[in-house]
């Protein structure tokens, strides 16, 4: 059978002879010993910031984008891939506590498609150490560790620093990567800021500030619940009718303390929307930026609101309650027919309630003396079931609220 026949000059060829042809012609009068390439972009993307239990060393998983124009590197007219061995690629070190060479772990080197261009992109994942000096340790809720990472070119090298990353972005990556579980909380730190900058020496300083969630949390859940665990026995060992009303103020007052106290960490989030330098950014990027962080502050305005209605609204729900109660309890004249089957429906809580036993009702003095009526015996009955409902439910309301903040 002959060969089909082709349209055009040139004879049909298989595309991998099309590549070595093409890949040859590209690296024909390749000076790889030559190419002395002085300016390199470089984008740094964190993915994850950890900190040893000496507060003295960090690490941070980050990917390292560097960009450069190669003058040696032939015009292509098509994208072309090319590996390490085949192009010229920087060296950067990280400087910390031990210093080492980073390694690319993928093709490296990707020519553009543009014609006419030499412009090459390398693609880096590694691990850098840095030193942490810690400050504040210990004072709640300023127990914060201050660590810096320097990247620094190796001989006849210069660095642009540049970002196409958000800071807000990559914040929010290292907090849902710590937030899986309530264990990985208690055992991490949080990023506050976080921010890079071109340093002096030619080199890219990282300052990050991390903030140990431990102390937050135990202000936040440990102290809180251990009023909380205090006030319940005692509730329940309090005659009838005394102890119930103050304690459900005092755990409806908690409620808002919880909330007070996490103020700070509201804040720290805020500040810890650091955007880069302006210098670093281009104009397009710094509205971005402020537009992003104005949606942000609004999100956490909203949230206040939300917040303060909510508890708000059970504050004045345990208010009107308390109030209730103690107009029941002081009530002489006996209760109307449906609040009477009201209090026959819930008399049988008393048992679980762990309330003591309804007193019988006292029997009828032989001869009406001008006294004070005595209180209502069905009605004092009724006020201690709702004392009691009311704590449980601001309890319960409260032990969620901590739950759902270890989420």
């Amino acid at each position: 059978m002959s060969p089909a026949p082709y349209i055009g000059d040139c004879p049909p060829r298989q595309r991998e002879d099309w590549e070595r042809t093409e890949r040859a012609s590209l690296m024909a009068g390749y000076r790889k010993s030559s190419a002395h390439c002085h300016e390199v972009d470089v984008i740094m993307v964190p993915l994850r910031i950890q900190v040893d239990t000496d507060l003295l060393l960090s690490t941070m998983d980050v990917e390292i984008f560097l960009e450069w124009e190669d003058p040696y590197l032939p015009e292509a007219e098509s994208r072309v891939v090319l590996n390490a061995s085949e192009v010229w690629v920087p060296e950067i070190v990280s400087v910390g506590l031990t210093d080492h060479v980073l390694s690319p772990t993928s093709v490296v080197g990707v020519l553009e498609t543009m014609p006419g261009s030499r412009s090459v992109r390398s693609y880096h994942e590694t691990e850098l150490r840095g030193a942490c000096s810690p400050h504040a340790t210990g004072a709640w809720p300023h127990d914060q560790v201050h660590c810096a990472f320097l990247i620094q070119p190796s001989a006849g090298q210069f660095f642009n620093l540049s970002h196409d990353m958000s800071i807000a972005d990559a914040i929010q990556l290292h907090k849902d990567i710590i937030a899986r579980s309530p264990l990985e909380r208690l055992s991490s730190w949080e990023v506050q800021l976080i921010d890079s900058k071109l340093f002096i020496s030619s080199g890219i300083l990282v300052e990050v500030v991390l903030r140990r969630l431990p102390a937050q949390l135990e202000a936040e859940v440990v102290h809180p619940l251990l009023a909380v665990s205090a006030l319940v026995p005692a509730s329940t060992a309090l005659p009838p009718g005394s102890g119930q009303r103050p304690a459900l103020l005092v755990v409806a007052l908690l409620l808002h303390a919880v909330l007070l106290v996490s103020l700070p960490h509201f804040v720290g989030d805020l500040e810890g929307d650091a955007t880069p330098r302006t210098r670093t950014c281009s104009r397009p990027q710094q509205a971005e930026m402020r537009r992003a962080s104005r949606e942000i502050e609004g999100e956490t305005a909203l949230n206040f609101v939300l917040a303060y209605r909510d508890f708000g609204a059970l504050l004045v729900a345990v208010i009107l309650l308390w109030l209730l109660s103690l107009r029941l309890a002081s009530r002489t004249r006996p209760l109307s027919g449906w609040a009477r089957a009201t209090a026959r429906s819930l008399s049988v809580l008393r048992t679980p309630l762990l309330l003591p036993a309804a007193a019988s009702a006292p029997a009828p003095a032989p001869a009406p003396l001008p006294a004070r009526r005595p209180p209502d015996g069905q009605s004092v009955e009724l006020s201690e079931i709702i004392d009691r409902l009311t704590f449980l439910a601001v309890s319960a309301s409260y032990l969620g609220l901590v739950i759902t903040g270890l989420q």
